[in-house]
């Protein structure tokens, strides 16, 4: 299995802390974001973690895999885009790693600007165990703020719909930005891409789920995006 962190965001929401640093990069406490994520990976057993980010900050990447001393299995690649209004969105990230290490493994896809509490570990094994994309999802409890996010319509484990930010969310469970995909699917991105918006993950894993089957596995603990201020105040002092 591979493991990808889509880091090719602007973070034009966290301006001006933002406008020469990715949000990956931007340090909760006294740890950077990726760092945590890659410490959260070593319950996941890879191949090889690959980082896709855009031409601005390709740079700033390369220089924190050399700061940390990074084994080769990190790699970092660069979508070459250089502007919010380039840029390829989430699902065009994916395609473009898919297609530029021509992957034919299982990938397990991670959003760069999340931070959460649980291991990855269980989720790995229910994931490979049942060999069929699989959706992380966190319960907001809330209706109004899940109006914020993608949300999924779940039965007995099983994904019926998935709607981005909806005015009438069906339910309080949000995509958590954590995906599996088994080798066996990868081709639907391809087919995906070709007729529709790349940019979020949630219209395409409303499209994936009337094609098949789609698991839902749900996380207990605590959850942020970090894609405001806000959040990124309460993130130093939840996770300090």
């Amino acid at each position: 299995m591979k493991v990808l962190i889509l880091c090719a965001g602007y973070g034009t929401r966290l301006y001006p802390l933002t406008l020469n640093i990715p949000k990956a990069l931007l340090k909760i406490k006294d740890k950077q974001l990726i760092d945590i994520l890659i410490e959260k990976l070593k319950d996941v057993p890879s191949s090889e973690i690959i980082l896709v980010t855009n031409n601005k900050f390709y740079s700033k990447f390369l220089q924190w895999k050399v700061y940390q001393n990074l084994p080769s299995e990190i790699s970092i690649l660069n979508d070459n885009t250089n502007s919010p209004q380039e840029r390829l969105g989430a699902l065009g990230d994916i395609e473009f790693v898919i297609d530029n290490k021509s992957i034919n493994e299982d990938l397990l896809v991670l959003g760069s600007d999340n931070l959460f509490s649980w291991s990855l570990k269980d989720f790995y094994e229910f994931s490979v165990s049942r060999d069929k994309p699989v959706v992380g999802l966190f319960d907001v409890k809330s209706k109004e703020r899940a109006k914020k996010f993608g949300v999924a319509l779940l039965e007995k484990g099983v994904v019926r719909d998935f709607l981005e930010k909806p005015s009438s969310p069906p339910s309080t469970l949000i995509g958590a930005c954590i995906y599996f995909f088994p080798k066996n699917s990868l081709g639907w991105i391809k087919e995906y891409a070709l007729l529709y918006d790349k940019d979020t993950t949630g219209q395409y894993i409303g499209w994936l789920c009337k094609k098949t089957e789609v698991l839902g596995y749900k996380f207990e603990g605590t959850w942020l995006d970090i894609g405001h201020k806000e959040s990124l105040e309460l993130a130093q002092s939840l996770f300090a």
